[in-house]
């Protein structure tokens, strides 16, 4: 697992198969996460409240 803060953007080129699933802790609050896969579409998912997790996959 990798933590990182809010608002950040992450890249992976040359990566086959996966998922992300972005997680909130115990106060809670609102995610989302987004990935682009080779056709240029997007896989993308959100969440909110106490230990909400938004999970993109497909990829």
């Amino acid at each position: 697992m990798v933590l990182l803060p809010a608002d950040v953007v992450a890249a992976a080129v040359g990566v086959v198969g996966g998922s992300l699933a972005v997680i909130l802790g115990q106060s809670g609050g609102e995610v989302a996460c987004a990935a682009m896969v080779d056709d240029g579409t997007f896989r993308t998912a959100s969440a909110s409240g106490a230990f909400a997790t938004a999970a993109c996959g497909g990829f």
